[in-house]
């Protein structure tokens, strides 16, 4: 179609055509900490690869990153043809500063074909942070820690970062 080359017809090159199950839950419980709005938020995101198929690796499920499991620099990252991983946070309101202060704390594994790199399939982190806004400019802060990792997968004993946005 449109010039496309063929699938393979060898079993073990990853594959462009295949079936996979997806599933994000989310869940955020609102209430009251010492006085402040607070809320705890726990997310969850898995990934399964129907009948043990080889993927490309844009394709593949990677976790150990801010946006997957914090406390990793990023630079590598666990990746395999199925996983998941489950994000928690509490946080805390501070409406007349307009800031909430944040603690994560995140798991994440990966099985499959990719999965074997290192000698482990399981990594957890924690991050500590603060967001808010000033005006239109919105701001979050944080530094994290990986909490366990396989051996052999190298990542900063603790990493920062921050992020800005103006709304207009």
């Amino acid at each position: 179609w449109m010039g496309a080359q063929e699938e393979s017809p060898y079993e073990d090159v990853p594959r462009t055509r295949y079936r996979m199950w997806l599933l994000d839950a989310d869940y955020v419980h609102p209430f009251e900490f010492s006085h402040r709005p607070a809320t705890f938020t726990t997310s969850f995101h898995g990934q399964w690869t129907m009948d043990g198929m080889e993927l490309y690796g844009t394709d593949m499920i990677s976790m150990g990153n801010r946006y997957t499991v914090r406390g990793f620099d990023g630079e590598v990252t666990l990746m395999g043809t199925d996983g998941w991983y489950l994000r928690n946070e509490f946080a805390t309101r501070f409406p007349k500063q307009k800031l909430e202060l944040y603690l994560g704390l995140d798991v994440g594994a990966v099985y499959g074909a990719g999965a074997d790199l290192y000698n482990g399939h399981t990594i957890a982190g924690a991050a500590f942070g603060v967001r808010g806004m000033i005006d239109a400019l919105s701001y979050d802060v944080f530094a994290a820690m990986p909490i366990r990792k396989p051996d052999g997968f190298h990542t900063a004993k603790v990493t920062g970062g921050f992020s800005l946005g103006w709304k207009f």
